[in-house]
């Protein structure tokens, strides 16, 4: 790996991460004539929508396909134009639509009364169709070099990825919509192994060229659009999968893993291979009032320092089989901290635990018992394999925690007890 080729030839292939969003128009005005007249002046140029009351457009306005600019009436008869504007500035959802007033008021007073509020422009009918689209022109443009700059404080100048700005937003986005759906969250904190001899030896060119190509690489691995990759610090990266669970978390994390590898960037100064490599901690769970977006980033954190101790260029998967885990201190703690659980939640996850499971233990290790109850019974503990997995990607108390990880982690054993007995009876 060159000190500069590389990072030339990298961003030639570097992507932006700024997306065209929808610049529609809304035409709001209580009478057809004027909104006809206000559609056929602009919609050669924009995708134009009409509402002919104040409710109808605000309707419109907090809808998912909410306009860029919406030209709007004063005078009409269930919600005016003055209120409309109001309630809009008021709601964050909606505050930076571009609003121009048009109207037959062509008093001053009632002109500042519309710009206080927070509208743009104010046009004064009757309409001459070349003043209406050079002034919509204008503040189009202004509409969308004002997303251009905001969506660029988002990006990680180096990498051209997302930057940590944007993931800690993203991050309470996605957690507060997965507990409302109760969907799985997937965090994957992401660290270039030993960079910091990496650019000790070949130089911060190389080290950047590296973090570029190795930005490109992960990102390439994400192919839905709601899944983002950001750079959360020095050489550490950071992805967010909505409505993904552990499993299919850990799919993404190797694949990341692998595609790191297959760049094959020399690295002759890390203990983890002779090319440059990432270690990965994966975590996950429903969203729930009992834990917050902290809780999902800090296990995956402490995974990440695992796959760290454990020889790195790996993937690590939090919580760890006996419910502890390890925090960078090196202390040992129950994650993640949740609220104090109903008694009824803690009973019922209590009863089938160890008490009821010695006996069954008992039974497969002591009676002599044929091939097909062996193997009935086998189904049936990977049953409760699955089923305990599940229940562990749920918001659990650490008591909960306890019992469940204890009878996972005894059932588990009784199915080792089967596979070994298994070949003999057969």
């Amino acid at each position: 790996m060159s000190r500069h080729g590389t990072q030339n030839s990298y961003l030639s292939l570097c992507t932006p991460v700024i997306k065209e969003k929808d610049y529609s128009i809304l035409v709001v005005d209580d009478e057809p004539a004027n909104v006809r007249l206000l559609t056929y002046m602009l919609r050669d140029l924009y995708r134009v929508r009409e509402a002919y009351s104040g409710s109808e457009a605000l309707q419109i306005a907090n809808s998912d396909g909410r306009p860029a600019l919406i030209l709007l009436d004063v005078i009409m008869p269930d919600i005016d134009g003055f209120e409309v504007c109001r309630r809009l500035k008021d709601q964050d959802a909606t505050k930076d639509i571009t609003i121009i007033f048009v109207t037959t008021l062509s008093e001053d007073s009632a002109e500042e009364i519309g710009l206080n509020l927070g509208a743009v422009d104010y046009i004064i009918k009757p309409l001459r169709m070349s003043v209406v689209r050079a002034r919509v022109r204008n503040h189009m443009n202004l509409c969308r070099q004002a997303d251009m700059l905001a969506e660029l404080s988002f990006i990680d100048g180096l990498t051209h990825v997302h930057n940590r700005r944007r993931f800690d937003a993203i991050l309470l986005t996605e957690w507060q919509r997965g507990r409302r759906l109760g969907e799985s969250l997937a965090v994957i904190m992401i660290d270039f192994d030993h960079f910091k001899a990496l650019n000790d030896y070949y130089g911060h060119g190389t080290g950047d060229a590296c973090l570029q190509q190795g930005a490109k690489a992960l990102a390439d691995t994400l192919k839905r659009p709601t899944d983002l990759l950001a750079r959360y610090g020095g050489e550490e990266f950071v992805a967010i999968l909505p409505e993904t669970d552990l499993a299919g978390a850990c799919v993404i994390a190797e694949a990341m893993r692998q595609a790191i590898n297959a760049l094959n960037l020399k690295h002759a100064y890390s203990t983890a291979a002779s090319h440059v490599t990432i270690s990965l901690g994966v975590s996950a769970m429903i969203p729930s009032t009992r834990y917050e977006a902290a809780d999902l980033l800090a296990l995956a954190d402490q995974a990440l320092n695992q796959a760290k101790r454990e020889g790195r260029n790996r993937v690590q998967v939090m919580p760890l089989t006996d419910g502890r885990t390890v925090d960078p201190t090196g202390r040992t703690t129950w994650n993640p901290v949740s609220r104090t659980p109903d008694a009824a939640t803690t009973d019922s996850l209590r009863a089938p635990s160890c008490e009821t499971m010695p006996s069954h233990a008992q039974t497969v290790t002591d009676e002599p018992l044929g091939a097909n109850a062996l193997r009935h019974m086998r189904l049936l503990l990977e049953r409760m394999l699955a089923d305990l997995n599940c229940l562990l990607e749920t918001p659990l108390s650490a008591d909960q925690s306890n019992h469940a990880l204890a009878l996972l982690a005894r059932t588990r054993q009784l199915q080792r007890l089967l596979d070994d007995r298994l070949p003999s009876v057969e």
